[in-house]
């Protein structure tokens, strides 16, 4: 099983999420540094049912969490726009080297709000720990998404 996932089977911490998006030149997957002025932190649990749920953590005064292939926050790259608080679930499909994850988010249409689920592979050619997730209804876009422990447990 992938390392990042293995980690997240763990009891329940608090995760950093830096950001993550496409080259356009080469296609490879570029993370945006991690900054403590612009992670978001998560809240990661896993479950015994093979699910992992991952939930965000808003600090005070913050009224609105993006998950985005660019920088996260207010900007023309952010593709999923959060409550203060949100809840994601990843769901383990198989085991092995073919490991592979389907993550369920809402996500607010025109039209009201719909599930999205994406599929991710669990490998990296260059061994780096993200999963990279493909959203179903957009052919050949990635969405990338790191998770890097905080050392602290949240109280």
């Amino acid at each position: 099983m992938h390392k990042a996932i293995l980690s997240l089977l763990a009891p329940p911490f608090t995760y950093r999420y830096i950001t993550a998006r496409p080259d356009k030149r080469d296609g490879v997957v570029v993370l945006a540094g991690p900054s403590n002025k612009t992670d978001q932190l998560w809240k990661v649990k896993g479950h015994s049912n093979g699910q992992i749920t991952i939930e965000s953590k808003a600090a005070k005064g913050k009224k609105n969490r993006y998950l985005s292939t660019g920088r996260s926050g207010n900007n023309n790259h952010a593709l999923v726009r959060l409550g203060p608080s949100q809840r994601f679930t990843v769901t383990m499909k198989a085991g092995g080297p073919f490991t592979s994850f389907e993550m369920a988010h809402p996500k607010k249409t025109s039209t009201g709000h719909i599930t999205v689920v994406s599929v991710s592979n669990s490998t990296d050619p260059n061994g780096n720990e993200y999963i990279a997730y493909i959203n179903q209804n957009t052919e050949g876009h990635i969405q990338s998404f790191k998770f890097a422990m905080v050392r602290e447990n949240p109280k």
